[in-house]
């Protein structure tokens, strides 16, 4: 196996070992002593060695090695590649992501949804045809249902049809390295989009946010809005809890901070504080990059140290506009102190280790084994 990317070419040609990129990331560190040139070099040069394979596997992807490069060498696309040509050469078995195959008919997301009667209480939500398209996203859609409808219904005080669309945006498919599925998967999610007739599509996951706008790119023809941009820009405020100090942690996916501006002004009426890490240089929350399916027990240290910085900046709340960071940091600190932006706006708390719960038990006795049955005969929608 060799692996000679563009990317990995351009890293080769005009890294210059400057050793900015590992001073800020500890997996960088962790392998060659962050020696971008020679990970890049590895690859090229065909090592599979278990050292190799886990620095590739268990990267979160959060791009801020990249945003700190003088060259802005784009190392998550490394990995990537990498993952891919790993697959490819049968180094990593892709079955172990099976779970997040989301270009399947059932995948643990589906699975949960439908286990646990969430298809059905958003079936008058589901419309063919509409003007607004809400993207919910596949976390909020299974942990806060409640908020996926209280946000539907601020959509429509406008008086436009407002529907909904369960699908992933494709993310676990790019992020594993399965590039082949996620433009035929993203190809088909452009159509059902589309058939829908909706000008607009309205997201709530910064994920799907940035996913969804290269899938239209192209076309340019289906406006793509952060339903946090439409707060804000509605004059909205989010109510005050404790003693009114917030911290923010960005997504990984919006480092360019286009979604975490209007969260901030959300919080207008909170004493902002921001972590040491944050914008462009934020760091992730523990989940990114399929990691939790390689290694759980890294995601609990990454968790954890954003989880410090939380607490080194003295804020009493950490507010995030992503749901699955706020599940992995909530459930690591145990405390109502982590919560999601739509949960302060409309005042409607997840319980996190219910979700967890319900999550484990899909896994359990006949439901398991009826749900294993499901995964094992999936096909590709």
């Amino acid at each position: 196996m060799k692996h000679a990317s563009k990317t990995v070419r351009r890293i080769l040609e005009q890294c210059h070992q400057c050793g900015i990129c590992a001073e800020h990331c500890d997996h960088l560190q962790s392998f060659a002593d962050g020696n971008l040139s020679s990970i890049a070099g590895a690859l090229t040069d065909g090592d599979s060695s278990e050292g190799l394979i886990d620095f590739i596997l268990e990267c979160s992807l959060c791009g801020l090695c990249r945003n700190v490069c003088p060259e802005q060498l784009d190392i998550p696309r490394m990995v990537r590649d990498a993952r891919y040509t790993f697959i490819e050469s049968g180094i990593t078995d892709p079955q172990q992501y099976r779970f997040l195959w989301v270009d399947h008919d059932w995948y643990f997301f589906s699975i949960f949804r439908d286990n646990y009667g969430l298809n059905d209480r958003y079936a008058h939500l589901l419309k063919e045809t509409c003007d607004i398209l809400f993207f919910p996203g596949c976390m909020l859609s299974c942990i806060g249902p409640h908020m996926v409808e209280s946000a539907s219904q601020w959509l429509s005080r406008s008086g436009d049809s407002v529907g909904i669309l369960l699908d992933c945006c494709g993310a676990p498919l790019f992020q594993i390295g399965l590039y082949e599925r996620f433009e035929d998967y993203t190809a088909k999610l452009y159509r059902k989009i589309k058939e829908t007739g909706a000008r607009q599509v309205i997201t709530a996951c910064p994920t799907c946010h940035a996913h969804l706008i290269q899938t239209f790119k192209p076309q340019n023809d289906v406006e793509i809005i952060s339903l946090f941009k439409l707060m804000a820009e509605s004059g909205l405020k989010a109510p005050v809890v404790g003693d009114g100090t917030v911290t923010v942690h960005d997504s990984c996916s919006d480092q360019n901070g286009e979604i975490g501006k209007h969260i901030r002004k959300l919080l207008t009426n909170y004493e902002l504080r921001e972590m040491v890490h944050h914008g462009t240089e934020t760091i992730c929350c523990g989940s990114g990059g399929i990691v939790s399916a390689v290694n759980p027990e890294l995601c609990e240290v990454r968790a954890q140290t954003r989880l410090n910085e939380v607490v080194d900046c003295r804020a009493e709340t950490c507010i995030t506009y992503c749901m699955s960071c706020a599940h992995r940091l909530a459930v690591q600190a145990d405390t109502k102190g982590v919560g999601h932006i739509l949960e302060l706006i409309f005042d409607e708390w997840v319980d996190h280790k219910k979700f967890n719960d319900l999550a484990g038990a899909m896994w359990d006795g006949e439901l398991g084994e009826k749900n294993a049955e499901r995964l094992q005969g999936s096909k590709i929608e």
